[in-house]
């Protein structure tokens, strides 16, 4: 149990391997470690009603005062910024991380989106539709951020540069919440006052799966690590899982009236969440596997048989200056789910860069913030990785050629003489004692000739 009337609401994972949380009456940031310690800090301004959290670029933690019209900002040691938006009495709702660098937000009462760099300097785009009240908002595929309007009944979508398209949804007066970017290259919104979960395309084709029970309210939903997306229904005091094909499963929760609000992936691959009226966190394990999808699983297994069976893999290209390890390690790889979940992360966020960028120099090792993801502050670091280290490969084609981990396997090991054969090197590393791949396969339309799908091994020691 949280302090009394803590009424709990956003929740994320942070880049410092735990959960942050908002509790909306007492002015509280939270936060949870996978073994459920909880730490409360207070802000230091009353009343003001924290909201929407994200995990920034910058490896602070950041969320929305929705009564006290600021935006915040944490560290992973408890020290809090605030910074006041330009329109009072705006009521920031929901924040992401945007492919930019920068955070954007949504401010409700006053019908925009806003923006704020790591430095906190804001500007705010106005949404056409008057009085469409927008509250959820998540990075997208193709560079741009998408919000809800509950009001407006609509999924906008903006640029970086603040261009605003509108789509109307089917159901009138849905009620659109939440949003998510999922594994198959769509966006997952609920409808709270349709009692639906909808998913739209980059290019705006809208469907709608209505849920089981009437009066749900669905509200947070969140990508789970088995593929599927998980929400949470405030009335039905449930979580609900969705595949991709609209099948849904619920679970009702022990406590009566818990009114569960946000919901996030965590990094030990089960799903968290946040009891708005009992003041608890929550956890649920049903229906997630913490192991690797089956092509992450192919090519973690591939790379763990290269890694002890070097000489299956004998380079195909000159090595004049004898830079490339040619002795196995006795230790295959211990997988991590954390590692998994930051090369995910990584996997999905190069597939919203241009491929004609991601393949400059070392742009596909680079994070939204543009540091090197092993650089100190960055997610392995933060995760206490020591000697982090990361290989990535790129398919692409037209006609889209299949997926294929051996690929993969064979450019890093066998084929890597322009890049000094580190990709090889890194797995032959023996004191990297963990790994996890993440992979992400980005749909394109018919042709295009930007990637279509992305591996990353991030590999470490802690």
């Amino acid at each position: 149990m949280l302090t009394a009337g803590s009424q709990p609401s956003g929740i994320v994972a942070g880049p410092d391997g735990n959960l942050w949380f908002t509790e909306y009456d007492n002015g509280v940031i939270g936060q949870v470690t996978p073994g459920g310690s909880i730490a409360e800090y207070p802000l230091p301004v009353l009343n003001s009603h924290p909201l929407g959290i994200a995990a920034g670029p910058d490896g602070n933690v950041w969320f929305t005062e929705s009564t006290g019209s600021r935006i915040g900002q944490i560290t992973s040691t408890g020290s809090v910024t605030e910074f006041p938006l330009p329109t009072a009495v705006s009521l920031p709702f929901g924040i992401a991380a945007g492919p930019d660098g920068n955070l954007w937000f949504t401010e409700y009462w006053d019908g925009k989106v806003g923006r704020i760099t790591p430095a906190g300097t804001i500007t705010e785009f106005t949404v056409p539709t008057e009085g469409c009240r927008p509250l959820g908002i998540v990075a997208g595929p193709g560079g741009n951020l998408w919000f809800t309007e509950y009001w407006g009944g609509k999924i906008g979508q903006i640029t970086p540069a603040g261009s605003v398209t509108e789509f109307p949804l089917p159901t009138p007066d849905s009620g659109p919440t939440g949003i998510v970017a999922a594994p198959d290259g769509n966006l997952w919104f609920t409808e709270s006052r349709g009692n639906r979960i909808g998913r739209i395309t980059s290019t705006g084709s809208v469907t709608e799966y209505p849920l089981p029970n009437p009066g749900s309210s669905p509200y947070a939903i969140a990508s789970g690590a088995d593929g599927n997306l998980w929400f949470t229904e405030s009335t039905g005091n449930r979580i609900g899982q969705i595949t991709s094909t609209g099948s849904v499963t619920e679970y009702p929760l022990p406590t009566a009236d818990g009114h569960p609000f946000g919901i996030a992936s965590g990094p030990d691959g089960n799903l968290w969440f946040t009891e708005y009226f009992s003041g608890r966190i929550g956890q649920i394990t049903s229906g997630v596997s913490p192991t690797p999808d089956p092509l992450e699983q192919e090519l973690f297994d591939l790379v763990n048989r290269a890694r002890t069976h070097p000489e299956l893999y004998p380079l195909l290209e000159p090595d004049p200056l004898g830079e490339a390890k040619l002795s196995g390690c006795p230790n295959p790889f211990q997988f991590s789910q954390q590692l998994r979940n930051i090369a995910y992360d990584h996997s999905s966020y190069l597939s919203t860069v241009p491929s004609a960028q991601v393949q400059q120099d070392l742009n596909m090792h680079r994070g939204p913030d543009g540091k090197l993801v092993w650089e100190s502050g960055e997610p392995m670091d933060l995760a206490g990785y020591h000697t982090p280290g990361e290989n990535v490969y790129f398919q692409w084609g037209q006609p889209e050629p299949a997926p294929s981990p051996a690929q993969a396997v064979e450019y890093w090991m066998q084929r890597d003489s322009a890049w000094h054969w580190l990709h090889r090197n890194l797995i032959l590393n023996c004191a990297s004692l963990e790994a996890g791949v993440g992979y992400y396969h980005q749909v394109r339309p018919p042709g295009s000739t930007e990637i279509q799908h992305y591996w990353t091994l991030d590999v470490g020691t802690r």
